[in-house]
């Protein structure tokens, strides 16, 4: 799990200001069949991407983790996203693709990287539509958990 626990620049590149939130960002799963040993990896791809932001900082982040047996590792992820709805893991999903490849460079920028610029994973423009909608999604779940900016 990943917490938003302290005064962090907004979560949306066109709107200035700061604001305080403590939820719970995402939810993932470093699944030893797929990733093999490599919860901290994982930890720290999410660090990295979290700092390479123009607009977040990553002192603001916590993370939480528990190491279980493979069987529990799906039914725990989706009880934590059930209970607590993440934005990342809800609303707008994911960090965004890993790179793999020289063709990735020139795919559409992911849902993070259109909020969260600062990564070096796409060449292609920001879209300024998608950018909107996906700001629209992230002020209504703030809204709903009380934290309107």
């Amino acid at each position: 799990m990943v917490c938003i626990t302290g005064p962090s620049a907004t979560t949306t590149p066109s709107t200035g200001g700061k604001h305080t939130v403590r939820h719970l960002f995402y939810v993932g799963k470093a699944d030893p069949k797929k990733f093999g040993n490599s919860l901290f990896s994982r930890l720290g791809q999410h660090r990295k991407s979290i700092a390479a932001s123009s607009n977040l900082n990553v002192e603001d982040f916590q993370c939480r983790y528990i190491i279980v047996d493979d069987v529990w590792i799906p039914f725990g992820e989706q009880l934590l996203i059930d209970m607590f709805k993440p934005i990342w893991n809800e609303q707008i999903r994911g960090f965004g693709s890993n790179p793999l490849g020289k063709e990735r460079i020139t795919q559409t920028p992911s849902n993070w990287d259109l909020l969260h610029p600062g990564r070096q994973r796409s060449t292609n423009p920001t879209n300024a539509a998608a950018l909107a909608v996906l700001e629209v999604k992230l002020k209504k779940y703030l809204e709903a958990l009380g934290d309107e900016n």
